[in-house]
């Protein structure tokens, strides 16, 4: 191994390094491979347990190297230490996804958050092997994981609950009376602001709106206030392959190159069909680096923009082998869309899933243009890593329009028209609905992941749905199949603002 090239001197002072950075009750107990990139990610995990600013950041400065540390600003490269520790507090290895010399991409869990993180990175291949890229996503339970602290977990969970009734029994005022107290315990420490929606078949059973769609001019949230989809956009993009799909357009085992014949990347052209697009097993990953290096963000406005982020880069492993949540693949997705159907992936969307469910509130729009009533997202972490003690707007963040994979804008009420289009088969029949929606994928012992839906079993109830989150985006549709209930809920603030409210009605409406 190349590692062992490393003079003893140097091992010595690498030592030091690693036990001057933080206690050893802090340091990694996990079984990286003892190569370059094993040995660097066990360094990184360290440093986003340790929380210390300022060993980070003389990290960085002597072991990344140049190229990514010019990348960004330092705070940026800090930053996301940062945020990570304070999200996730302590953060424990369970997994190496893959490993060889040079790169290592492993997976996180964190005890506080109950998150799972997926971290990537590379050395140079030549010593002293600094870091040249990393990327962090979220990660998903395995399958087969143990989880040691989960009986203890759920014990003082069950203990500490709201002991509510079942909904069957529960009075429309008493539902109303549990959103009430928690959106308001939420507002009061500043962790919530948008809109939610709870329908029963249809009919209306709690509606709010709190907080501000612009701070600085102290504009309100109000019901038809569009919010930022984010990762939600995948359902209309998944609903408008499975529309093709049903009209016999295309094969959901059709390979990528039977409809992009010159696609750029010959793995992806050869290898991935439709399937594996739809379920995130393509081995395709994100386009976070590219995107954010990018130096005409507010310039993408078509697929192909987006896919030119990212249509060269390798396959993460082969087609099928495993799920990794991709943003890469829909973009694909998006433009075989295009490719059969001959018009823009924005103008199909909007002839054949939001004019015909009514939804009159959403589109990917340019919001260098002016949109009517669109909220302004607020973070104090963006997915780059800069973190910040006061809300900052995410304009400069994203850009200027959104597409197959997520960015769009939408509201808690054309969500439930979305919803009621879907299960009235006016979108897709039967067949296709059920297709589209059924878990494929294992993501964790609730959840599978369908076509670009999740699909989740909470107390024997079947939910499904799809969440979006980024800085200063957390939006949440869950439809709940055997018992009638959609919740709508969308945030302009970071994750999971929208998501606490999400579990907790999860609680209260599955209890048996």
């Amino acid at each position: 191994m190349h590692f062992l090239r490393f003079q003893k001197s140097i091992l010595i002072s690498f030592i030091l390094l690693l036990f001057t950075l933080v206690p050893t009750s802090l340091l990694s107990q996990g079984n990286l491979p003892n190569t370059p990139a094993g040995n660097r990610a066990n360094e990184i995990l360290i440093l986003i347990n340790s929380g210390d600013a300022e060993k980070t950041e003389k990290y960085v400065a002597e072991n990344y190297a140049q190229s990514f540390k010019d990348a960004f600003p330092m705070d940026r490269h800090v930053g996301l230490f940062k945020m990570m520790n304070e999200r996730h507090k302590t953060l424990e290895l369970i997994k190496t996804n893959s490993s060889n010399d040079y790169d290592i991409d492993f997976l996180l869990h964190s005890n506080t958050s109950d998150e799972w993180v997926n971290v990537k990175l590379w050395v140079e291949e030549k010593d002293p092997y600094l870091i040249s890229r990393m990327g962090v996503q979220p990660g998903s339970k395995p399958a087969d994981w143990s989880d040691k602290t989960r009986e203890s977990q759920d014990a003082s969970r069950v203990a500490n609950e709201t002991k509510s009734k079942p909904y069957s029994q529960i009075t429309k005022e008493e539902l109303t009376k549990l959103l009430d107290d928690l959106i308001n315990e939420l507002v009061g420490k500043d962790e919530f602001s948008g809109t939610i929606l709870v329908t029963k078949n249809g009919e209306q059973i709690y509606k709010n709106a709190v907080g501000y769609a612009h701070k600085g001019f102290k504009v309100p949230n109000k019901l038809d206030t569009k919010f930022n989809l984010g990762s939600m956009n995948k359902m209309f993009t998944g609903t408008a392959i499975m529309q093709l799909e049903q009209q016999g357009k295309l094969k959901l085992d059709d390979k990528v190159g039977k409809y992009l014949p010159d696609y750029p990347n010959k793995d992806v052209r050869d290898k991935v069909t439709i399937h594996h697009l739809l379920t995130h097993t393509s081995g395709m990953g994100q386009y976070w680096e590219e995107y954010f290096q990018s130096p005409k963000i507010s310039e993408i406005n078509s697929v192909a923009d987006y896919d030119n982020l990212a249509n060269k880069n390798p396959l993460q492993f082969e087609p099928g082998e495993r799920f990794s949540y991709s943003n890469c693949g829909p973009l694909v997705l998006g433009l075989i869309i295009e490719k059969i159907s001959g018009i823009s992936y924005y103008d199909y969307v909007k002839k054949y899933i939001y004019d015909p469910a009514g939804m009159n509130n959403s589109d990917c729009y340019d919001i260098s243009m002016i949109v009517d009533n669109l909220a302004v997202g607020y973070t104090k972490g963006n997915p780059m890593g800069r973190s910040y003690d006061a809300w900052h707007n995410n304009l400069f963040s994203h850009p200027a329009k959104g597409g197959p994979a997520g960015g769009g804008y939408s509201t808690v009420e054309d969500l439930l028209k979305f919803d009621i289009a879907l299960r009235n088969n006016i979108l897709l029949d039967t067949e296709h609905f059920k297709t589209m929606t059924t878990g494929k994928v294992e993501r964790d012992e609730q959840t599978k992941y369908a076509y670009l839906f999740q699909e989740k079993f909470v107390n024997g109830h079947r939910i499904i749905g799809h969440s979006g989150g980024a800085g200063g985006i957390n939006s949440h549709l869950a439809m709940y199949m055997d018992m009638g209930f959609t919740v709508a809920i969308m945030s302009n603030y970071d994750p999971p603002a929208a998501m606490n409210i999400a579990k907790k009605l999860e609680e209260w409406l599955t209890q048996n």
